[in-house]
């Protein structure tokens, strides 16, 4: 277990070292867990929001509903933006209407506000950590994109548990210095201020875009080394990529190749399986 538990760390660390070490890269994920945590502090007062403004249960399950179908339906769109067009327009447009979605059903005092910002989070607001995914994703070694899917859902779910366990300060807050007792004024401020974040990470983005231009190339150019991916799949100068690959010098030395060996690949699937455990668990 101990030995189990040391690669799970060491897997995650050498995860964390390779996406600090690119700007565009470092850039990307900066915004990603800021808003991850800024989005997720919004969340314990949705419910009170919803019976505060007159919804039934059957129109919160309706709200939900037009959110998943906004984003089975444009899926598609996205995939082909990822693949024929940018990465980096598909995270810019993701990101801007997560943005609106937040700020529209924060200010909406209808009913039909909360539909109509659950159409603009379901055509692109919800699917910017997957679009985010998809970008790093490309730029990675086939034989480490396990332990990148499962690390990055497990920053993710750890974000979003801490954001959710902040939203007590965060009433406080707004009750002590900003003086709001109103509980439905607070809570359109938590669910309004969700906004922020997102137009702090879209102009972030923008003003990063000579770092980030590696996340807009077709990825028949990032195999042959034309961004983070080409670098961090060529060999080094001796001819070895061990170096690029964590737990890689064990690997070599028993003959195994620069990718992950089967007990890696275990590590990378329970660290998934357990992030999509506990998003199950928060989701229902």
């Amino acid at each position: 277990f101990l030995q189990f538990t040391s690669d799970i760390i060491e897997d995650q660390r050498w995860l964390l070292r390779m996406l600090m070490k690119e700007k565009g890269m470092r850039y990307l994920m900066i915004v990603i867990w800021i808003v991850t945590f800024a989005g997720n502090l919004q969340n314990p007062a949705m419910p009170f929001f919803y019976v505060l403004l007159g919804m039934s249960a059957f129109q919160i399950g309706q709200s939900g509903f037009i959110m998943t179908a906004g984003t089975l339906i444009c899926a598609p769109f996205y995939g082909w933006l990822l693949d024929r067009k940018s990465a980096y327009l598909a995270l810019l447009l993701s990101l801007s209407l997560c943005g609106l979605g937040c700020l529209v059903r924060g200010v909406g005092a209808s009913i039909s506000t909360v539909y109509i910002s659950a159409a603009i989070l379901g055509i692109g607001g919800t699917t910017f950590e997957t679009m985010s995914l998809a970008a790093l994703a490309r730029h990675f070694p086939p034989s480490s994109r396990a332990l990148l899917v499962s690390g990055f859902f497990l920053q993710i779910r750890v974000l979003g548990i801490a954001g959710r366990a902040a939203y007590p300060l965060w009433n406080y807050l707004v009750q002590s210095l900003m003086q709001v007792s109103d509980d439905m004024t607070r809570y359109r401020i938590a669910i309004g201020a969700c906004a922020v974040p997102c137009v702090v990470g879209l102009f972030g983005l923008v003003l990063a875009s000579k770092n980030l231009r590696g996340l807009g190339l077709a990825p028949s150019q990032a195999a042959v080394g034309g961004g983070v991916g080409g670098a961090l799949c060529r060999e080094s100068s001796e001819g070895s990529m061990e170096q690029l690959q964590p737990g890689a010098a064990a690997a070599g030395a028993e003959g195994g190749g620069p990718g992950l060996d089967s007990r890696k690949n275990m590590v990378a699937s329970s660290i998934l399986l357990t992030a999509l455990i506990i998003n199950s668990m928060m989701t229902n």
